[in-house]
């Protein structure tokens, strides 16, 4: 085990001795050693006491609280890098705007190709998003950018639906909340490659509030955002294809309310979060790797080259 996740409601996270210990309604439920874990999730409604606390300021160990669709609602953390530099170089890349255009260029550019990969990977030849792509560098403006990337986005989404071989509908991206079981899916998945790319941001030594596509915002972490694009389709909706179409999700597993959108049910979540568990180890070395690339190019102001989708062809699947 590296990441704890404690998803029952109304649980109570305890230290005893060297151990995290998990209590529902006063009846021990989980109890784990500190070496076997690198960062405790809590899902919804959660406790967890000053000397759990105490343990994993001690060990380094990040306690995260998330809503039930994935979105971080706080963190606490032990001391951040020490690495002024990094953070200097970054400041100076984000007031040249030429420079930032740039960046921001590259991961659209990266983006879309990805979006092209994998609609081909499923048979699918869509060459107006090459087209697209084409055109970006044309852009001088962030907003320009962000413009080429909603109508490459807008083709991509069309045809998503003919990827999905199982009995879920799909008419298109919508959140906030999510209204059906495939978005929920997307908008879940996305929330938790995005808490990982925080992670290990936060690690790296950059600052994750100022990113170079996205603009900068009171409480939005616009760097982590900024390299979420390159994993939506290098990982995260490959992910999602992936458990719709073998079947290991089902309409069943999930439950609608007006707050929270679709979501799923208690016991789906805990093997949602099994299988994404299974990639997580695999996940987080390729944003690691992604995030040194970063550095490098911030500190040499050299153009960021984004972790592209890559599997072999695959014979379209018919409905």
């Amino acid at each position: 085990m590296e990441r704890l996740d404690v998803v029952e409601q109304g649980c109570t996270i305890k230290r005893k001795d060297i151990r995290f210990v998990i209590y529902k309604e006063g009846i021990i439920d989980e109890s784990v050693p500190y070496f076997e874990v690198n960062e405790i999730i809590l899902w919804g409604r959660q406790n967890i006491t000053g000397p759990a606390l105490d343990l994993a300021f001690e060990k380094g160990i990040d306690v995260l609280f998330l809503s039930l669709s994935g979105k971080l609602k706080g963190k606490i953390q032990g001391a951040k890098s020490k690495n002024i530099y990094i953070r200097l170089a970054q400041y100076e890349l984000w007031r040249e705007k030429e420079k930032k255009v740039l960046f921001a260029k590259g991961i659209i550019k990266n983006k879309i190709n990805n979006q092209y990969k994998l609609l081909k990977y499923y048979g699918i030849d869509e060459p107006e998003i090459i087209e697209i792509k084409k055109k970006v560098h044309l852009a001088n403006k962030i907003d320009e950018v962000m413009g080429f990337e909603g109508m490459a986005s807008k083709i991509y989404f069309s045809h998503f639906k003919s990827i999905i071989t199982n009995d879920f509908q799909f008419d298109g991206r919508n959140r906030r909340p999510p209204k059906d079981e495939v978005n929920s899916l997307l908008s879940l998945t996305y929330s938790m490659v995005l808490n990982n790319i925080l992670s290990e941001l936060e690690a790296s030594g950059l600052d994750s509030y100022l990113g170079f596509l996205h603009a900068i915002k009171y409480g939005r972490q616009a760097l982590a955002l900024d390299i979420l694009e390159e994993f939506r389709q290098g990982f995260c909706d490959t992910f999602v294809i992936k458990l719709i179409n073998r079947k290991e999700v089902k309409k069943e597993d999930f439950i609608y309310n007006e707050e929270d959108g679709m979501r799923f049910k208690e016991e789906a979540f805990k093997k949602y979060l099994e299988k994404y568990n299974n990639e997580k180890e695999e996940l987080t070395k390729i944003i690691k790797k992604q995030i040194g690339k970063l550095k490098i190019s911030i500190l040499n102001e050299e153009e960021y080259k984004g972790y592209e989708f890559s599997k072999r062809r695959k014979t379209k699947v018919c409905d």
